[in-house]
């Protein structure tokens, strides 16, 4: 592939990603958007956040292949869970991620996970 094929390659990404944000709002800009509207479009980042994290925990790649690893010997199932009791605890967003983070070293490091 040539550079002048790269590099229109990539401009009409950026082109087409671009669209795809701005449309909708020049779209729906003038419009006022009811209650339960704003309500279901305030879930979006929460049901996506969830369904990445939740094929992260639980699948593991096999062969090249994902595939569902419920077993005590998923370290990420063990650090998901601390990580869930120390938020739940602290509601402190920082102390958090830090305890989830080091719970996970922690197993991996110490305990050979």
């Amino acid at each position: 592939m040539s550079d002048y094929n790269i590099y229109l390659t990539i401009i009409l990404m950026a082109v087409f990603t671009y669209a795809t944000r701005i449309i909708p709002l020049l779209v729906i800009r003038k419009r006022k958007l009811g209650e339960r509207t704003i309500k279901i479009l305030s879930f979006i980042p929460v049901s996506i956040l969830t369904s990445l994290l939740v094929y992260d925990i639980l699948f593991k790649d096999v062969d090249g292949k994902r595939e569902l690893y419920l077993s005590l010997d998923n370290d990420r199932i063990i650090a998901s869970v601390i990580t869930f009791i120390i938020g739940y605890t602290t509601k402190n967003f920082y102390v958090t991620v830090i305890g989830g983070i080091l719970s996970l070293i922690i197993m991996r490091q110490i305990f050979g996970y």
